[in-house]
């Protein structure tokens, strides 16, 4: 173990009775990209929710984690639906970045058009590609993506993977995919912490 690895010891969750996962341990080391693999309710969300401080476990350690920044991409785009894209931007951004920096950043995934539309007109997929550019913004230790490329079409998705692995290239990059050729994208280490639920 490193100074700075962030490490999980037999995490345990339940609801009302019902397991969601026990007995999880995993090791993230800053530098290293991580897909967690497997079907939906088997407790990926919940254990992003750990990690962020929303939920805790029922029993468990979390080492590593007190000093560490966390900037995250939801299952659910949570965006200023009303307001354009620099205003989403800015909202988010702690530097001092111009209009010409803010929207250079976000033509990287976004079409020039659409800069100036309010969010609420956006596709589903401009959305996400939207919530991405948002996390990406912010200063990281720990970057945690719940399905970050849903509903983006293969180009869209090589393109916001390539800014992933640009922004994120020293830090802990933790997300959840459902297939293989999403953890490709990433260079992403696939682990399969659900009990047996994952089939490479």
């Amino acid at each position: 173990m490193k100074n700075n690895d962030l490490i999980l010891q037999k995490l345990s969750k339940s609801y009302h009775g019902q397991v969601v996962f026990s007995d999880l341990s995993l090791a993230l080391s800053p530098g290293n990209a991580y897909c967690l693999m497997a079907p939906s309710g088997t407790g990926k969300t919940t254990l992003f929710r750990i990690l962020m401080g929303l939920e805790t476990p029922d029993s468990g350690t979390i080492d590593g984690l007190k000093n560490l920044k966390i900037s995250a991409v939801f299952q659910e785009d949570q965006l200023l639906e009303g307001y354009d894209v620099l205003t989403n931007l800015r909202f988010v951004c702690r530097q001092r970045l111009s209009d010409a920096e803010l929207s250079a950043y976000a033509a990287t995934l976004l079409p020039q058009n659409a800069l100036s539309q309010p969010v609420c007109e956006f596709s589903g997929g401009m959305k996400r590609r939207l919530s991405l550019l948002r996390a990406l913004l912010v200063p990281f230790d720990l970057l945690i993506l719940d399905e970050p490329f849903n509903g983006l079409d293969s180009e869209n998705r090589k393109k916001a993977a390539a800014l992933v692995r640009n922004r994120a290239q020293d830090k802990i990059l933790l997300f959840a995919a459902h297939t293989k050729e999403d953890a490709a994208l990433l260079g992403a280490e696939i682990l399969c912490p659900f009990d047996s639920y994952c089939s490479v």
